[in-house]
């Protein structure tokens, strides 16, 4: 049986990624804020958290099964300082999204992030107890509270999301600068797990096809620094790696902590959706032959 789907925050760097992907499903639908997406698809240009109404009417018309929320305030500097806003992105539109497919009886997918956990041991699995220690990991951790509520939902986390997309900030910036070889400082003291979007929304899908709820960890295999991360990029594009400083994340002055070591174990969801998580070597030699073309 097929599935109709609708994507908040279908521009973004795992919405579009989802949308660009030919899988079987009777109607995708999607929201975006300013940029439109080239499929043929039902679409609706959202300001979050304003346009509640319009959402609502959009979702009557469209009749999902599923909606899949990508949208969030996610860089933890702005959402300290800009608490009162990350609250109402992150936490208040979850609520209203949440009552809104409890009455109608709509599975909700909602994103969430690696930044739930306190960094103290990395690895972490789906059971292991979330301490945020920023506000943007406490404001996405209290919509994951929300969507839980019904036992149908599912939360997907990840961790440091980047692939052959123009909204992969990442990526972009060691690869544009190391191609115009210029000097680049990055992070040393921070470990995440690299996720290739192309898995997460490969992950999707069989979540949706198999009926699965609950939490999943959907990240790469890999737990490493930033710093890492970089270098591996250039060994794999052939920049030249002396350009790239280490620093460190206590050399900044920040009202943020953040999290030491987030990394995340997906070995579960791996075996309950049979797929397996690409490496950061094997997805960034992908990434390279994408480009090519």
């Amino acid at each position: 049986m097929l599935t109709k789907i609708c994507i908040l925050g279908g521009s973004g760097l795992i919405g579009s990624t989802i949308l660009s992907k030919n899988y079987p499903v009777e109607k995708i639908s999607y929201t975006y804020r300013k940029n439109i997406i080239n499929i043929k698809s039902n679409r609706l240009q959202l300001d979050i958290p304003r346009d509640f109404k319009k959402l609502k009417e959009f979702i009557t018309i469209e009749e999902p099964d599923y909606i899949i929320n990508t949208i969030s305030n996610s860089n933890p500097n702005y959402c300290e300082i800009n608490q009162e806003e990350t609250l109402d992105v992150n936490v208040e539109f979850i609520k209203k999204i949440f009552e809104l497919t409890k009455n109608r009886g709509i599975k909700l997918i909602q994103f969430s992030t690696d930044y739930v956990f306190n960094g103290n041991k990395g690895k972490y699995i789906e059971t292991d107890t979330p301490e945020p220690i920023n506000y943007y990991g406490y404001s996405k951790y209290l919509s994951e509270k929300i969507v839980l509520q019904n036992s149908l939902n599912t939360v997907i986390r990840t961790s440091l999301v980047y692939g052959k997309n123009q909204n992969s900030k990442f990526f972009n910036f060691i690869f544009n600068n190391l191609k115009k070889e210029k000097e680049i400082d990055v992070y040393d003291d921070i470990f995440f797990s690299p996720t290739l979007v192309d898995d997460i929304s490969t992950a999707v899908y069989k979540i949706i096809e198999k009926s699965l709820n609950g939490i999943f960890h959907v990240s790469g295999p890999d737990c490493i620094s930033k710093y890492e991360f970089a270098q591996k990029i250039a060994d794999v594009f052939d920049f030249d790696k002396t350009l790239i400083h280490p620093l460190s994340i206590n050399k900044i002055k920040s009202n943020v902590k953040y999290p030491s070591k987030t990394c995340l174990d997906s070995s579960i969801t791996s075996a309950k959706i049979n797929q397996e998580f690409y490496s950061i070597e094997k997805s960034l030699k992908y990434m390279k032959n994408l480009m090519k073309k």
